[in-house]
């Protein structure tokens, strides 16, 4: 009970800001402009049937590398959300008191809940925002959701885990340095495995677990069903491993 009325605080919290609602409705315009970029050009987003002017293939190409950059976009956000959260609550001292009825562990994996809601409920807003502008089979709706959240598992992971060891400016700088490479490394990744799937090096990009939520979420990998299941049983283990770690090391440094 605790831990949820923990969460529920954290996401009030962050819900009942300005900057929330500033940056759900900044994003969603955004999100508008490119839906008519891309209906001006005749292609509809996740349409069965795409039709093109010029060439086909390269333009349903560049309509998904747009998708998997959208979900690079929520997925690199919402972790520096979660590393920026963990590195206040243990350089402030605020860990301190919430030690008092809550477990280490509780409140690292609390904030990713906590931030994974309000996460949610924006992308719930956009969904519902852009629903009557574009055309979204129903079968690309559970795919998309399990491996977005997938990837913010993953992803919130590794950030909490550099958040747990921000303490100087130094450090914060080349942990942000890190994880920022790292996750260009995966953008590109992703999209040299979109474009060139053939490649042995598209393979191994379906089984990383950097690259597979991008990969697979923006529907450009036709491969059987399961070698989706084998990359998303291996991204989710990944991701409870560093997590793991993270509340390990989270707790060695506040006791």
């Amino acid at each position: 009970m605790k831990t949820w009325l923990y969460i529920s605080h954290e996401y009030r919290l962050r819900v009942n800001s300005v900057s929330y609602w500033f940056i759900t409705a900044l994003i969603l315009l955004l999100l508008l402009c490119c839906q008519r970029f891309l209906t001006s050009g005749a292609i509809g987003i996740f349409s069965d049937e795409i039709a093109v002017l010029g060439e086909e293939q390269a333009s349903y190409g560049g309509m998904i590398t747009v998708v998997a950059m959208l979900l690079y976009m929520l997925v690199f956000f919402y972790g520096i959300q979660v590393m920026r959260s963990v590195s206040v609550l243990r350089n402030e001292r605020v860990v301190e008191l919430l030690l008092q009825s809550l477990s280490p562990a509780r409140i690292l994996l609390g904030q990713i809940a906590a931030i994974a809601l309000a996460a949610a409920t924006q992308v719930a807003i956009w969904i519902a925002a852009l629903a009557p502008f574009t055309t979204f089979p129903v079968q690309h709706v559970l795919p998309l959701t399990v491996w977005l959240a997938a990837g913010y598992l993953f992803y919130s992971a590794l950030f909490a885990l550099a958040g747990v060891h921000i303490s100087q400016e130094n450090a914060s700088q080349a942990l942000s340095l890190v994880i920022t490479l790292l996750s260009l490394f995966a953008l590109y990744a992703a999209t040299f495995a979109i474009h060139v799937p053939q490649h042995w090096f598209s393979d191994i990009c379906l089984y990383l677990p950097l690259t597979a939520p991008l990969i697979f979420g923006a529907r450009a990998a036709e491969v059987p069903w399961y070698t989706e299941v084998l990359a998303w049983t291996i991204t989710m283990t990944t991701a409870l491993l560093v997590i793991y770690i993270a509340c390990r090391y989270f707790k060695r440094h506040c006791l």
